[in-house]
């Protein structure tokens, strides 16, 4: 499947931060779609004071979330930067890491 329709290239890109020992999140979404290619479940959440939790705890986060929660999220955690953006299926999903 293209870019268009797979999470596919996303995944990929969370592989290589989980390799590099980050703390794989997920909010308000269905994980799996990025399980198998990223070869491991990602920690979800729909609440975001747990996801906030985390990102405060941990090292090393990546997030994976949709761009519409992002923009709405209060107070959300200043550390975490954009690192990729992707339409799957006409839901836009952010890559967000804190180093």
């Amino acid at each position: 499947l293209d870019d268009a329709m797979s999470p596919k290239r996303q995944a990929l890109i969370i592989k290589k931060y989980i390799e590099e020992g980050y703390t794989p999140l997920a909010y308000n979404t269905y994980s799996g779609i990025f399980t198998y290619y990223a070869g491991r479940n990602l920690n979800q959440s729909d609440k975001l004071n747990e996801i906030a939790y985390m990102v405060d705890v941990e090292d090393k986060v990546v997030l994976a979330i949709r761009e519409r929660h992002w923009k709405t999220w209060p107070d959300r955690p200043a550390s975490l930067s954009v690192v990729d953006r992707q339409d799957i299926a006409g839901t836009i999903y952010l890559l967000l890491t804190k180093d």
